[in-house]
């Protein structure tokens, strides 16, 4: 089956103002990603104040590194010429890996000035919007007839008629291979926060970066070549070894990403959140549960593990929270603590095989 693709990449003109395909599809996918993360905190019992700063710090950073990183890795002696280009972005030309760089860059900026956020657990979760925006940056490429792959040879591919090259003959629609690889990616981390709660904290990030980015050098085989310097790649690495492929500098570019996602994988650890600030809890009107040092004092005869000094900073989380019976009106003696829909009096039954042996 052979598509012949040549749409507009304007969706709607106002006046002087134009709507791109690209655009609304790159703008909804952060959108979305946004409402996820946002009920994923609500799940989570997490704070959602500060998700606001969040998306534009990411928003921001994801768009310039994007840019630059397609300025320098792909186009650098078109763009240093024409400096006024880098600017044009509604025509395209966002580097996948330089959004990466943009978006990690961001994130730090925004963990420096929000410093009592976790940076793992953010990251753990982040990951899981992520992919899925990447799928809709993807089909934004497609209606840009960007990133075009290499001809098929056969009755089965796109004619992208805006492309540069190869704009008679069918060609992969890699985008589309990419979009659909985002896609399970994203399901795979979704289904595993949904069912396995990801509690080693940093495996679902390497899954994120092993994962996005073996797909993406694993594709980049059915792309033509996206910069001059492709060649003096392949010149120089075929001095020392010989490929079926041809290399190209997103491969290269993608090796440091898979390489952090596999360590990252391996020395995943069980998670141990710390609890969440006073002010943030109290945000919701609750106190942090904390193990009063009281217990220790007055409760000598009563075998609790508060006796003997227990840190309960690894089991108590965001999804562990104190409740305040005044504020809630709840029939619970005394302070509870609420922990996954149940009241719980006492830190030991968070865990009981821990504290009963």
């Amino acid at each position: 089956m052979i598509l012949d693709w040549n749409p507009d990449r304007v969706l709607v003109s106002l006046g002087p103002v134009s709507i791109y395909w690209y655009g609304l599809l790159f703008v909804a996918g952060f959108l979305l990603g946004y409402w996820i993360m946002t009920w994923i905190c609500k799940r989570e019992n997490y704070p959602t104040g500060e998700l606001d700063s969040l998306l534009i710090y990411l928003f921001i950073g994801t768009i310039v590194g994007a840019r630059l990183g397609h300025v320098f890795f792909y186009e650098p002696q078109y763009f240093l010429a024409q400096p006024i280009e880098i600017l044009k972005i509604w025509k395209g030309g966002l580097a996948s890996h330089g959004g990466a760089i943009g978006l990690l860059l961001s994130f730090a900026f925004f963990i420096y000035m929000h410093p009592r956020n976790n940076v793992l657990w953010l990251m753990d979760r982040l990951c899981i919007p992520t992919a899925l925006t990447a799928v809709f940056i993807r089909c934004g490429n497609f209606m840009n007839s960007e990133i075009v792959g290499i001809p098929t040879g056969s009755d089965y591919g796109v004619i992208f008629r805006q492309a540069h090259e190869f704009n008679s003959v069918p060609c992969h629609p890699v985008q589309l291979y990419e979009a659909a690889a985002y896609l399970v990616v994203f399901l795979i981390l979704f289904a595993g926060y949904l069912f396995n709660r990801n509690k080693k904290a940093g495996r679902p990030l390497g899954i994120f970066l092993t994962l996005v980015f073996t797909a993406r050098m694993i594709l980049e085989v059915f792309k033509q070549s996206q910069t001059t310097l492709d060649n003096a790649i392949n010149g120089i690495i075929s001095s020392f070894v010989a490929f079926p492929f041809q290399v190209s500098m997103g491969m290269l570019l993608s090796i440091p990403f898979v390489i952090v996602g596999i360590v990252m994988i391996v020395i995943a650890k069980n998670e141990k959140v710390p609890p969440l600030s006073d002010e943030d809890l109290r945000a919701f009107g609750m106190e942090p549960a904390r193990a009063k040092e009281e217990n220790g004092a007055a409760g000598n005869d009563s075998g609790k593990a508060g006796d003997s000094g227990a840190d309960y900073s690894d089991i108590i989380s965001p999804d562990t929270i104190t409740l305040d019976t005044k504020k809630s009106g709840a029939s619970v003696s005394g302070d509870g603590m609420i922990h996954d829909g149940k009241v719980v009096q006492d830190p030991r039954d968070l865990d009981p095989d821990r504290f009963n042996g």
